[in-house]
């Protein structure tokens, strides 16, 4: 059956506090899990703000809710900090809460709620669309990654700031076991070298002075990449769709030196297709 897309009623709030209550059943106990939990995030509140903001639109498959998301035009202040293709002062759509039903999950749900964002975001002449994702593994560590395009003088302050809001919605309100806070690591990409000794990875950890060798264990870790063949792939993704066999080539290469010269490649590219055609005339010389 067709997904149907809609903007949300107040008749549809049971059924959407009863979706964000199976979506948060179906993550309990899972280590890639999203952290939601009934109960606790999201609450039907979160979806009655939605609703009363004209914001909340929900996803029909099987005469059923499957899915719904909310999309605003207001974005967070730690916005404002990020390196944007499209400048922040520009209209977006900034999705929140997506989710969908465990029952009715691999049908596509998610991605008609975010091809209907974008069309509706074309019809207003908004220019992007922003959302954030939650990056954990099995061992439950927390991982952001930015991408920084240009040089900027604060970005070691930056990283600090961007820290900050990892760890504040670590623990549960009222806790004050702080073991609980998992090990985080924030990861900046950028092409360029931002310290000037020349390497592709700088890794921070905290340190005493007086003893070099005694780490604080407080489960932090920075890292300012560059030259990596994730990095070269990060920035043409921006430009479009990578092909394969270009993606395959790229993260087959070893060497440090040509590394840095695609980088710098990508970096000057106006798209994907000038990029290999840079490539290719530098391979011929």
């Amino acid at each position: 059956m067709e997904i149907r897309v809609r903007r949300a009623e107040t008749g549809d709030l049971d059924g959407i506090e009863e979706l964000y209550g199976r979506a948060g059943d179906a993550e309990e106990g899972r280590l890639d899990g999203s952290r939601w939990k009934r109960g606790v995030y999201p609450l039907r509140q979160d979806a009655q703000e939605g609703l009363e903001a004209g914001a909340l639109y929900i996803a029909e498959l099987d005469g059923q809710i499957a899915g719904s998301v909310i999309l605003r035009r207001e974005q967070d202040s730690a916005y404002r900090q990020a390196s944007w293709q499209i400048p922040f002062e520009k209209p977006v759509f900034v999705v929140h809460t997506l989710a969908v039903d465990p029952a009715y999950r691999h049908r596509g749900v998610g991605r008609a709620l975010l091809r209907h964002a974008a069309e509706m975001g074309r019809e207003a002449g908004l220019q992007a669309i922003r959302l954030d994702v939650y990056a954990l593994d099995k061992e439950l560590s927390v991982y952001s990654t930015e991408m920084q395009k240009e040089y900027r003088n604060d970005l070691v302050k930056r990283s600090r700031y961007y820290q900050s809001l990892i760890d504040s919605p670590l623990l549960e309100p009222g806790s004050v076991n702080f073991n609980q806070l998992n090990n985080t690591y924030m990861i900046l990409i950028m092409p360029f070298d931002l310290f000037g000794p020349g390497r592709y990875c700088y890794t921070f950890q905290n340190c005493c002075r007086e003893e070099k060798a005694l780490e604080r264990q407080a489960g932090k870790a920075e890292g300012r990449v560059e030259g990596k063949a994730e990095s070269i792939i990060e920035l043409l993704e921006e430009l479009g769709p990578v092909p394969e066999e270009l993606r395959k080539k790229i993260m087959k290469e070893r060497d440090a030196e040509t590394l840095k010269g695609w980088l710098k490649l990508a970096a000057k590219a106006a798209s994907v297709e000038d990029f290999c055609f840079l490539l290719d005339s530098r391979e011929k010389i």
